[in-house]
Protein backbone atom coordinates (compact mmCIF):
# COMPACT_ATOMS: atom_id res chain seq x y z
CA UNK A 1 0.00 0.00 0.00
CA UNK A 2 2.90 2.36 0.99
CA UNK A 3 4.61 1.53 -2.34
CA UNK A 4 1.31 2.36 -4.41
CA UNK A 5 0.77 5.84 -2.48
CA UNK A 6 4.70 6.90 -2.95
CA UNK A 7 3.60 5.84 -7.01
CA UNK A 8 0.83 8.21 -7.35
CA UNK A 9 2.43 11.36 -5.17
CA UNK A 10 5.43 10.23 -7.75
CA UNK A 11 2.71 10.78 -10.93
CA UNK A 12 0.96 13.69 -9.14
CA UNK A 13 4.24 15.76 -8.63
CA UNK A 14 4.87 14.71 -12.36
CA UNK A 15 1.49 16.02 -13.66
CA UNK A 16 1.92 19.44 -11.52
CA UNK A 17 5.10 19.80 -13.38
CA UNK A 18 3.80 18.47 -17.26
CA UNK A 19 0.11 19.48 -17.41
CA UNK A 20 -2.13 17.53 -19.87
CA UNK A 21 -0.97 18.47 -23.30
CA UNK A 22 -3.43 20.17 -25.45
CA UNK A 23 -2.80 17.20 -28.22
CA UNK A 24 -4.62 15.18 -25.19
CA UNK A 25 -7.46 17.57 -24.84
CA UNK A 26 -10.81 16.79 -27.30
CA UNK A 27 -13.16 19.26 -27.82
CA UNK A 28 -16.63 18.26 -28.33
CA UNK A 29 -19.10 19.93 -30.54
CA UNK A 30 -22.58 19.55 -30.63
CA UNK A 31 -23.80 20.59 -34.22
CA UNK A 32 -27.47 19.32 -36.14
CA UNK A 33 -25.76 19.79 -39.37
CA UNK A 34 -25.30 15.95 -40.12
CA UNK A 35 -28.40 15.99 -42.64
CA UNK A 36 -27.11 18.43 -44.96
CA UNK A 37 -23.33 16.80 -46.59
CA UNK A 38 -21.88 19.92 -47.82
CA UNK A 39 -21.87 21.39 -44.52
CA UNK A 40 -20.90 18.70 -42.82
CA UNK A 41 -17.61 17.83 -45.66
CA UNK A 42 -17.14 21.51 -44.56
CA UNK A 43 -16.63 20.85 -40.76
CA UNK A 44 -14.67 18.01 -41.29
CA UNK A 45 -12.08 19.63 -43.51
CA UNK A 46 -11.84 22.25 -40.86
CA UNK A 47 -12.00 20.50 -38.31
CA UNK A 48 -8.88 18.58 -39.78
CA UNK A 49 -6.58 21.35 -40.31
CA UNK A 50 -7.53 22.57 -37.04
CA UNK A 51 -6.56 19.92 -35.38
CA UNK A 52 -3.16 20.15 -37.68
CA UNK A 53 -2.53 23.18 -36.61
CA UNK A 54 -3.22 23.35 -33.39
CA UNK A 55 -2.56 20.17 -31.61
CA UNK A 56 -6.37 20.13 -30.14
CA UNK A 57 -8.58 16.86 -30.91
CA UNK A 58 -12.52 17.76 -32.05
CA UNK A 59 -14.98 15.21 -32.15
CA UNK A 60 -18.64 16.45 -33.92
CA UNK A 61 -21.81 14.82 -32.38
CA UNK A 62 -25.04 15.14 -34.75
CA UNK A 63 -27.94 15.82 -33.22
CA UNK A 64 -31.31 16.68 -35.07
CA UNK A 65 -32.13 20.88 -34.17
CA UNK A 66 -35.08 20.16 -32.06
CA UNK A 67 -33.03 17.34 -29.80
CA UNK A 68 -30.45 19.78 -29.89
CA UNK A 69 -32.47 22.59 -28.90
CA UNK A 70 -33.79 20.34 -26.07
CA UNK A 71 -30.46 18.87 -24.78
CA UNK A 72 -28.93 22.33 -24.37
CA UNK A 73 -31.92 22.73 -22.23
CA UNK A 74 -30.53 20.01 -20.07
CA UNK A 75 -26.78 20.16 -19.98
CA UNK A 76 -27.27 23.90 -18.33
CA UNK A 77 -24.35 24.00 -16.01
CA UNK A 78 -22.40 20.94 -17.43
CA UNK A 79 -18.85 21.15 -19.22
CA UNK A 80 -19.99 19.04 -22.23
CA UNK A 81 -20.70 20.24 -25.22
CA UNK A 82 -17.36 22.53 -25.81
CA UNK A 83 -18.97 24.41 -28.77
CA UNK A 84 -22.41 24.13 -29.83
CA UNK A 85 -24.80 25.20 -33.14
CA UNK A 86 -26.19 28.52 -32.09
CA UNK A 87 -29.21 30.39 -34.18
CA UNK A 88 -31.15 33.23 -33.27
CA UNK A 89 -34.26 30.60 -32.13
CA UNK A 90 -32.08 28.99 -29.30
CA UNK A 91 -33.36 31.82 -27.19
CA UNK A 92 -34.41 29.45 -24.33
CA UNK A 93 -33.02 31.07 -20.88
CA UNK A 94 -30.68 27.64 -19.95
CA UNK A 95 -29.25 28.14 -23.22
CA UNK A 96 -28.38 31.86 -23.46
CA UNK A 97 -27.55 31.55 -19.79
CA UNK A 98 -24.93 28.80 -20.41
CA UNK A 99 -23.33 30.31 -23.23
CA UNK A 100 -19.92 32.31 -23.00
CA UNK A 101 -19.25 36.10 -24.02
CA UNK A 102 -17.23 35.96 -27.14
CA UNK A 103 -16.03 39.70 -27.36
CA UNK A 104 -12.60 39.32 -26.66
CA UNK A 105 -12.51 36.54 -29.80
CA UNK A 106 -9.06 37.77 -31.54
CA UNK A 107 -10.51 38.47 -35.27
CA UNK A 108 -7.76 39.66 -37.86
CA UNK A 109 -9.62 38.62 -40.74
CA UNK A 110 -11.48 41.02 -42.90
CA UNK A 111 -15.21 40.64 -42.68
CA UNK A 112 -18.60 42.24 -44.50
CA UNK A 113 -20.38 44.79 -43.69
CA UNK A 114 -23.21 44.28 -41.58
CA UNK A 115 -21.44 41.41 -39.68
CA UNK A 116 -21.38 41.07 -36.05
CA UNK A 117 -20.92 38.71 -33.03
CA UNK A 118 -24.59 37.43 -32.08
CA UNK A 119 -26.59 37.96 -29.41
CA UNK A 120 -29.10 34.74 -28.21
CA UNK A 121 -32.15 35.42 -25.40
CA UNK A 122 -31.07 37.73 -22.84
CA UNK A 123 -26.86 37.39 -23.49
CA UNK A 124 -24.65 39.38 -25.66
CA UNK A 125 -22.08 38.94 -28.22
CA UNK A 126 -22.97 35.01 -27.59
CA UNK A 127 -22.63 33.28 -30.67
CA UNK A 128 -19.96 33.40 -33.82
CA UNK A 129 -22.66 33.72 -36.75
CA UNK A 130 -21.10 32.24 -40.09
CA UNK A 131 -24.28 30.72 -41.87
CA UNK A 132 -25.27 33.20 -44.62
CA UNK A 133 -28.43 33.93 -45.77
CA UNK A 134 -29.76 35.76 -48.98
CA UNK A 135 -32.60 34.82 -50.76
CA UNK A 136 -32.58 33.83 -54.38
CA UNK A 137 -35.10 31.79 -56.98
CA UNK A 138 -33.69 28.30 -57.68
CA UNK A 139 -34.16 26.64 -60.78
CA UNK A 140 -33.71 23.39 -62.47
CA UNK A 141 -30.85 24.21 -65.68
CA UNK A 142 -33.02 20.76 -67.59
CA UNK A 143 -36.10 22.17 -67.34
CA UNK A 144 -35.58 25.66 -68.29
CA UNK A 145 -33.57 24.22 -71.48
CA UNK A 146 -36.04 21.95 -72.40
CA UNK A 147 -38.20 24.61 -72.42
CA UNK A 148 -35.99 26.91 -74.49
CA UNK A 149 -35.90 29.77 -71.44
CA UNK A 150 -32.49 32.12 -72.15
CA UNK A 151 -31.43 34.31 -68.83
CA UNK A 152 -29.53 36.75 -68.33
CA UNK A 153 -25.96 35.81 -66.78
CA UNK A 154 -24.64 39.12 -65.31
CA UNK A 155 -28.38 40.80 -64.40
CA UNK A 156 -31.31 39.98 -62.75
CA UNK A 157 -33.92 39.49 -64.91
CA UNK A 158 -36.96 42.15 -64.84
CA UNK A 159 -40.56 41.34 -63.63
CA UNK A 160 -41.69 41.46 -67.30
CA UNK A 161 -39.33 38.29 -67.95
CA UNK A 162 -39.67 36.39 -64.59
CA UNK A 163 -43.58 36.87 -65.92
CA UNK A 164 -42.37 35.30 -69.31
CA UNK A 165 -40.79 32.71 -67.58
CA UNK A 166 -43.92 31.81 -65.79
CA UNK A 167 -45.82 31.50 -69.04
CA UNK A 168 -43.22 29.85 -71.16
CA UNK A 169 -43.03 26.77 -68.05
CA UNK A 170 -47.33 26.82 -67.84
CA UNK A 171 -47.44 26.58 -71.05
CA UNK A 172 -45.14 23.42 -71.76
CA UNK A 173 -46.95 21.69 -68.99
CA UNK A 174 -44.73 22.67 -66.38
CA UNK A 175 -45.55 23.79 -62.35
CA UNK A 176 -43.49 26.98 -62.92
CA UNK A 177 -43.10 27.59 -58.49
CA UNK A 178 -42.48 24.57 -56.65
CA UNK A 179 -43.92 26.12 -52.97
CA UNK A 180 -43.15 24.16 -49.75
CA UNK A 181 -44.89 25.70 -46.36
CA UNK A 182 -47.19 23.25 -45.17
CA UNK A 183 -44.39 22.50 -42.03
CA UNK A 184 -42.75 25.92 -42.33
CA UNK A 185 -44.86 28.55 -40.60
CA UNK A 186 -44.09 31.79 -40.32
CA UNK A 187 -43.29 33.63 -43.51
CA UNK A 188 -41.62 31.24 -46.10
CA UNK A 189 -44.95 31.38 -47.97
CA UNK A 190 -44.84 35.24 -48.37
CA UNK A 191 -40.91 35.15 -48.94
CA UNK A 192 -41.60 35.83 -52.80
CA UNK A 193 -43.90 38.65 -52.12
CA UNK A 194 -42.00 40.41 -49.40
CA UNK A 195 -38.92 40.18 -51.85
CA UNK A 196 -41.08 41.41 -54.37
CA UNK A 197 -42.27 44.36 -52.00
CA UNK A 198 -38.00 44.93 -51.63
CA UNK A 199 -37.40 45.42 -55.11
CA UNK A 200 -40.87 47.61 -55.60
CA UNK A 201 -40.75 49.64 -52.22
CA UNK A 202 -36.66 50.05 -51.11
CA UNK A 203 -35.37 48.69 -47.87
CA UNK A 204 -36.65 51.57 -46.15
CA UNK A 205 -39.86 51.20 -46.78
CA UNK A 206 -39.76 47.79 -46.63
CA UNK A 207 -38.89 47.95 -42.85
CA UNK A 208 -41.26 49.89 -41.84
CA UNK A 209 -43.96 47.79 -43.71
CA UNK A 210 -42.86 44.81 -42.01
CA UNK A 211 -42.75 46.72 -38.42
CA UNK A 212 -46.49 47.91 -38.85
CA UNK A 213 -45.71 51.30 -39.81
CA UNK A 214 -47.03 51.48 -43.31
CA UNK A 215 -49.94 50.69 -44.74
CA UNK A 216 -50.49 48.13 -46.94
CA UNK A 217 -52.54 50.44 -49.31
CA UNK A 218 -48.98 52.39 -50.02
CA UNK A 219 -48.79 52.77 -53.71
CA UNK A 220 -45.46 50.92 -54.30
CA UNK A 221 -46.77 47.82 -51.82
CA UNK A 222 -49.95 48.21 -54.05
CA UNK A 223 -47.92 48.02 -57.08
CA UNK A 224 -45.83 44.67 -55.80
CA UNK A 225 -48.89 42.63 -54.76
CA UNK A 226 -50.71 43.31 -58.11
CA UNK A 227 -47.60 42.35 -59.67
CA UNK A 228 -47.00 38.89 -57.56
CA UNK A 229 -51.50 38.65 -58.54
CA UNK A 230 -50.52 38.57 -62.02
CA UNK A 231 -47.99 35.13 -61.24
CA UNK A 232 -50.73 33.66 -59.29
CA UNK A 233 -53.45 34.48 -62.27
CA UNK A 234 -50.69 33.35 -64.57
CA UNK A 235 -51.17 29.89 -62.68
CA UNK A 236 -47.28 30.41 -61.72
CA UNK A 237 -48.28 27.47 -58.82
CA UNK A 238 -49.55 24.08 -58.75
CA UNK A 239 -53.46 25.15 -59.39
CA UNK A 240 -54.80 21.73 -57.55
CA UNK A 241 -52.69 22.18 -54.37
CA UNK A 242 -50.48 25.60 -54.38
CA UNK A 243 -49.60 25.11 -51.04
CA UNK A 244 -49.61 21.43 -49.60
CA UNK A 245 -45.70 20.69 -50.05
CA UNK A 246 -43.35 20.59 -47.27
CA UNK A 247 -39.85 22.50 -47.42
CA UNK A 248 -38.27 19.45 -48.55
CA UNK A 249 -40.81 18.33 -50.75
CA UNK A 250 -40.80 21.85 -52.38
CA UNK A 251 -37.24 21.80 -53.04
CA UNK A 252 -37.02 18.35 -54.67
CA UNK A 253 -39.90 18.84 -56.71
CA UNK A 254 -37.61 21.69 -58.80
CA UNK A 255 -34.48 19.60 -57.96
CA UNK A 256 -35.89 16.80 -59.81
CA UNK A 257 -37.54 18.51 -62.78
CA UNK A 258 -41.41 18.11 -62.04
CA UNK A 259 -41.31 22.30 -61.33
CA UNK A 260 -39.18 24.90 -62.67
CA UNK A 261 -38.44 27.25 -59.65
CA UNK A 262 -38.41 27.10 -55.56
CA UNK A 263 -37.43 30.36 -53.79
CA UNK A 264 -35.13 29.56 -50.97
CA UNK A 265 -33.11 31.06 -48.67
CA UNK A 266 -28.86 30.40 -49.94
CA UNK A 267 -28.97 27.17 -47.83
CA UNK A 268 -30.87 25.28 -50.58
CA UNK A 269 -27.25 23.53 -51.77
CA UNK A 270 -25.88 22.57 -48.73
CA UNK A 271 -29.32 20.69 -48.24
CA UNK A 272 -29.36 18.69 -51.32
CA UNK A 273 -26.04 19.18 -53.19
CA UNK A 274 -23.60 16.05 -53.57
CA UNK A 275 -26.49 13.73 -52.96
CA UNK A 276 -28.17 11.68 -55.35
CA UNK A 277 -31.41 14.20 -55.54
CA UNK A 278 -28.75 16.98 -57.22
CA UNK A 279 -27.23 16.21 -60.59
CA UNK A 280 -25.17 19.60 -60.50
CA UNK A 281 -28.78 21.08 -62.38
CA UNK A 282 -29.94 23.58 -60.09
CA UNK A 283 -28.95 27.50 -61.17
CA UNK A 284 -29.76 30.66 -59.23
CA UNK A 285 -31.52 33.53 -60.11
CA UNK A 286 -31.39 36.97 -58.18
CA UNK A 287 -35.03 38.18 -57.12
CA UNK A 288 -36.73 40.05 -60.15
CA UNK A 289 -35.87 44.54 -60.60
CA UNK A 290 -38.80 46.30 -61.25
CA UNK A 291 -38.88 49.76 -63.71
CA UNK A 292 -37.90 52.48 -61.27
CA UNK A 293 -37.82 50.10 -58.30
CA UNK A 294 -36.44 51.58 -54.97
CA UNK A 295 -34.98 48.35 -54.02
CA UNK A 296 -32.89 47.35 -57.06
CA UNK A 297 -29.68 48.65 -55.68
CA UNK A 298 -29.81 46.45 -53.07
CA UNK A 299 -30.23 43.11 -51.66
CA UNK A 300 -30.73 41.18 -48.49
CA UNK A 301 -27.80 39.37 -46.50
CA UNK A 302 -27.45 38.18 -43.21
CA UNK A 303 -25.90 35.97 -40.69
CA UNK A 304 -28.16 34.08 -38.44
CA UNK A 305 -26.73 30.40 -37.32
CA UNK A 306 -23.26 29.81 -36.18
CA UNK A 307 -21.71 28.35 -33.40
CA UNK A 308 -21.13 29.75 -29.30
CA UNK A 309 -19.13 28.13 -26.46
CA UNK A 310 -20.41 26.58 -23.38
CA UNK A 311 -19.21 29.41 -20.35
CA UNK A 312 -18.63 25.78 -18.06
CA UNK A 313 -16.33 24.34 -20.66
CA UNK A 314 -12.76 22.93 -19.07
CA UNK A 315 -11.52 23.81 -22.75
CA UNK A 316 -12.74 27.28 -23.44
CA UNK A 317 -9.34 28.79 -24.66
CA UNK A 318 -9.13 25.76 -27.20
CA UNK A 319 -12.84 26.23 -28.09
CA UNK A 320 -12.01 29.92 -28.65
CA UNK A 321 -9.32 29.05 -31.10
CA UNK A 322 -11.67 26.88 -33.20
CA UNK A 323 -14.08 30.25 -33.58
CA UNK A 324 -10.94 32.44 -34.32
CA UNK A 325 -10.21 29.74 -37.05
CA UNK A 326 -13.66 29.90 -38.54
CA UNK A 327 -13.38 33.79 -38.73
CA UNK A 328 -9.98 33.33 -41.32
CA UNK A 329 -9.76 33.44 -44.77
CA UNK A 330 -8.62 29.76 -45.63
CA UNK A 331 -12.45 28.53 -43.41
CA UNK A 332 -14.00 31.02 -46.06
CA UNK A 333 -12.71 29.40 -48.85
CA UNK A 334 -13.70 25.91 -47.92
CA UNK A 335 -17.53 27.32 -46.62
CA UNK A 336 -17.43 28.87 -50.42
CA UNK A 337 -16.11 26.07 -52.27
CA UNK A 338 -18.48 23.60 -50.61
CA UNK A 339 -21.23 25.12 -49.38
CA UNK A 340 -21.59 27.90 -51.90
CA UNK A 341 -23.49 30.11 -50.00
CA UNK A 342 -22.46 33.65 -48.14
CA UNK A 343 -19.11 33.96 -45.51
CA UNK A 344 -18.83 36.70 -43.45
CA UNK A 345 -14.88 36.77 -44.15
CA UNK A 346 -13.57 38.73 -46.98
CA UNK A 347 -11.19 36.61 -49.35
CA UNK A 348 -11.35 38.85 -52.78
CA UNK A 349 -13.27 36.67 -55.96
CA UNK A 350 -16.23 34.33 -55.07
CA UNK A 351 -15.70 31.64 -58.20
CA UNK A 352 -18.28 32.23 -60.58
CA UNK A 353 -19.05 28.44 -61.22
CA UNK A 354 -20.54 28.14 -57.73
CA UNK A 355 -23.94 28.95 -56.87
CA UNK A 356 -23.27 32.18 -55.08
CA UNK A 357 -20.78 33.41 -57.87
CA UNK A 358 -23.38 33.00 -60.58
CA UNK A 359 -25.86 34.91 -57.53
CA UNK A 360 -23.08 37.66 -57.22
CA UNK A 361 -22.29 38.26 -60.53
CA UNK A 362 -26.08 39.14 -61.04
CA UNK A 363 -25.51 41.50 -58.04
CA UNK A 364 -22.70 43.84 -59.50
CA UNK A 365 -24.62 47.22 -59.65
CA UNK A 366 -25.90 46.07 -55.84
CA UNK A 367 -25.00 46.70 -52.45
CA UNK A 368 -26.25 44.50 -49.28
CA UNK A 369 -28.38 45.64 -46.59
CA UNK A 370 -28.60 44.22 -42.83
CA UNK A 371 -31.08 41.48 -42.81
CA UNK A 372 -34.99 42.51 -43.11
CA UNK A 373 -37.16 39.81 -43.73
CA UNK A 374 -35.47 36.32 -43.66
CA UNK A 375 -38.31 34.16 -43.52
CA UNK A 376 -36.97 32.19 -40.43
CA UNK A 377 -38.48 35.27 -38.33
CA UNK A 378 -40.35 37.27 -40.64
CA UNK A 379 -43.61 36.58 -40.03
CA UNK A 380 -43.62 37.37 -35.86
CA UNK A 381 -42.70 40.86 -37.46
CA UNK A 382 -44.88 41.40 -40.05
CA UNK A 383 -48.41 41.89 -37.69
CA UNK A 384 -47.91 38.20 -37.48
CA UNK A 385 -50.57 35.43 -38.41
CA UNK A 386 -52.39 37.80 -40.66
CA UNK A 387 -49.34 38.16 -43.22
CA UNK A 388 -49.35 34.64 -43.45
CA UNK A 389 -52.99 34.04 -43.66
CA UNK A 390 -53.32 37.18 -46.45
CA UNK A 391 -50.07 35.29 -49.01
CA UNK A 392 -52.21 32.32 -48.37
CA UNK A 393 -55.52 33.94 -49.69
CA UNK A 394 -53.48 35.83 -52.32
CA UNK A 395 -51.77 32.60 -53.68
CA UNK A 396 -54.95 30.38 -53.67
CA UNK A 397 -56.79 33.28 -55.43
CA UNK A 398 -59.10 33.51 -52.69
CA UNK A 399 -58.90 37.45 -52.03
CA UNK A 400 -57.66 40.35 -54.94
CA UNK A 401 -55.53 42.75 -53.88
CA UNK A 402 -58.29 45.14 -52.69
CA UNK A 403 -59.53 42.32 -50.14
CA UNK A 404 -55.04 41.71 -49.20
CA UNK A 405 -54.50 45.79 -48.86
CA UNK A 406 -58.18 45.86 -46.67
CA UNK A 407 -57.48 43.31 -44.12
CA UNK A 408 -53.23 44.14 -43.47
CA UNK A 409 -54.63 47.54 -42.71
CA UNK A 410 -57.23 46.48 -40.60
CA UNK A 411 -54.60 44.58 -38.18
CA UNK A 412 -51.97 47.71 -38.79
CA UNK A 413 -54.82 49.86 -37.87
CA UNK A 414 -53.54 52.52 -40.21
CA UNK A 415 -54.67 53.95 -43.40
Amino acid sequence: MKKCGAIALCLAAILAVFPVSAAEKTLVIWSHWGAEPIKVNFLEVVIEEFENAHGVNVEIIWKPKNELKEELKKSYNTPVPDLTYVDAGFSHARISGSLLDLSDLNITADVLAGWGLGSVGEGSNNFLPIEGVSGGIYYNRDVFAKANIELPADRAVTTEEFLDIVQTLRAEGITPIAEGTADVPNGKMGMPVINVIFRFAGPEKTLRFINGKLPASDPDVVAALTYWKQVVDAQGYDPEQPLSLTLVEGILEMVEGQAGMNFCGTWIYSKFGATEHDRGQVGVLDWVTVENGKGNASYEQGWAAGYGINKNSENQEEAKQFLEFLMTPRAASLWLQHVQGPYPVVIGEVPEDSLYGALLKQRTTQQPVTTLFSYPDFGSKAVGNMWEEEVRKLILGEHTVEQFVEKMNSRLKIR
